[in-house]
């Protein structure tokens, strides 16, 4: 996030390595533009401002049901 616009970016392992570490594996990793769900950037956007930022990075997982959770 750069101020109130998501830059996002999905990247989809091609391996079970990737799949474990997208770094075990450069060769099997692709990339496509990913526009976060809009609870998913309300909440990102709340958390900037609380904190009283104008910039973050946020690591989400997609789960096998399509759930997306934050990576700490």
């Amino acid at each position: 996030m750069v101020g109130r616009t998501a830059y996002g970016v999905a990247i989809h392992a091609g391996s079970e390595a990737g799949r474990l570490d997208w770094r075990r594996d450069y060769a099997s990793i692709h990339y496509e533009p990913f526009d976060p769900p809009s609870p998913v950037l309300a909440g990102m956007r709340a958390y900037l401002d609380a904190m009283d930022l104008n910039y973050g990075c946020f690591d989400l997982v997609a789960t096998p049901r399509g759930f997306l959770v934050l990576q700490c």
